[in-house]
């Protein structure tokens, strides 16, 4: 997997579970990631922080996914994540409204990521 070191003490903002690492905070990058490669981000001692995705067209490098070493994101977390989303919102969608925000990006922990449901 490609990984990428962030520069000493910018993991502050990761381990409070910010969804966003910036561009300024990445020291190493191990590997040649393509944007919306899967990346492992480590600290500067090469500690274990979040997976997310990669973006070198934005000054947010990297929009984190998981925060646990051992749930890589993967079609199953991905499908997991999104019906997750999608049930929070079902009570929203009656007979008197069926148009809603299904997935909204950083608050249902999907970055960048938002699907909107308009009529039946």
């Amino acid at each position: 997997m490609l990984i990428i070191i962030l520069k000493r003490g910018k993991e502050k903002a990761v381990l409070q579970r910010h969804p966003w690492v910036f561009s300024g905070a990445l020291d190493k990058i191990e590997g040649k990631p393509e944007n919306g490669d899967l990346v492992k981000v480590l600290e500067h001692d090469k500690t274990f922080l979040a997976y997310g995705y990669f973006n070198d067209a934005s000054r947010v490098a990297i929009r984190l996914l998981s925060w646990e070493e051992d749930n890589i994101p993967d079609e199953n977390w991905w499908r997991k994540r999104v019906q997750e989303a999608v049930a929070a919102r079902k009570t929203l969608l009656n007979k008197n409204t069926n148009t809603c925000r299904l997935i909204f990006s950083e608050s249902d922990y999907l970055p960048g990521l938002i699907a909107d449901q308009y009529g039946d």
